[in-house]
C-alpha cells in the first residue's frame, strides 16, 4: 500500500506542479537580426576634357576605378555638348589608351580588352553605366567624344555593398588614375 500512496502522491505533485506553469523557464523568442542597410560609397569622380574630331582622329580619355568589396558598380557620366556623340565604356582590368586605340576596340578579336558596359548611343544625359556583382579590383572607365566639337565631361563612381562588416574607405582621389588616347577615324561606310 506505501507503494500506491507514494504514487498518488508523486502524481499529485507533477499535475500541482504543472498547474503552476513552467516556473518562467520559456525559452526566448528569438530575435531577428536585420539586414544590414546597404554602404554606399563613391569610389572615384572627377572631370576630363577631350579634343574634338580632326579630320584623321577621335579622342578619348579613361580613368582607372579601383573597389575593395563585391558589389554593384554605378559610374555616372555627364558632359557639356548634347550635340556631341559621346560614347562611354567600363572595362574589367586596365584597359590602356594604347590597348582601346585598336581599331578592333571594342569588341573585336584582336581587341585585348574585356568589356563589363558597352553604351554606344547619344542618349540619355547624363548616363549610368551599372557593373552588377563587381567583383574587387580594378576597371577602366572610358570615354570617347565622337564629336562635332570638344567636350568636358565629369564622373562619379559609387560602389553599392551590403557585405556585413564592411567599412568604406571612400574616395582617395589621388588614387584615380587618367590617361588620353586617340583613334583612327572609322571610314563612314556607303549604302
Amino acid at each position: 500500500m506505501k507503494r500506491v500512496e507514494a504514487l498518488a502522491v508523486a502524481a499529485a505533485a507533477v499535475a500541482w506542479l504543472a498547474s503552476c506553469g513552467d516556473g518562467g523557464n520559456t525559452p526566448p523568442t528569438p530575435v531577428a537580426t536585420p539586414t544590414p542597410a546597404p554602404v554606399r560609397t563613391v569610389v572615384a569622380q572627377g572631370s576630363l576634357a577631350i579634343e574634338a574630331p580632326d579630320e584623321e582622329f577621335s579622342y578619348f580619355r579613361y580613368a582607372l576605378i579601383s573597389t575593395t568589396a563585391t558589389g554593384t558598380l554605378e559610374t555616372t557620366v555627364n558632359w557639356t555638348y548634347s550635340t556631341n556623340a559621346v560614347w562611354m565604356y567600363v572595362t574589367e582590368g586596365d584597359c590602356t589608351g594604347d590597348k582601346f586605340a585598336n581599331l578592333d576596340c571594342p569588341g573585336g578579336p584582336t581587341c585585348e580588352c574585356t568589356f563589363s558596359v558597352v553604351s554606344e548611343t547619344e542618349t540619355p544625359k547624363p548616363r549610368v553605366l551599372t557593373v552588377s556583382n563587381a567583383s574587387p579590383g580594378t576597371r577602366t572607365l572610358i570615354v570617347w567624344n565622337l564629336g562635332p566639337q570638344e567636350e568636358s565631361c565629369s564622373y562619379q563612381a559609387v560602389l553599392t555593398t551590403s557585405v556585413a562588416g564592411f567599412t568604406a574607405t571612400g574616395l582617395q582621389s589621388a588614387a584615380v588614375e587618367t590617361g588620353r588616347g586617340r583613334k583612327l577615324r572609322r571610314p563612314v561606310q556607303a549604302k
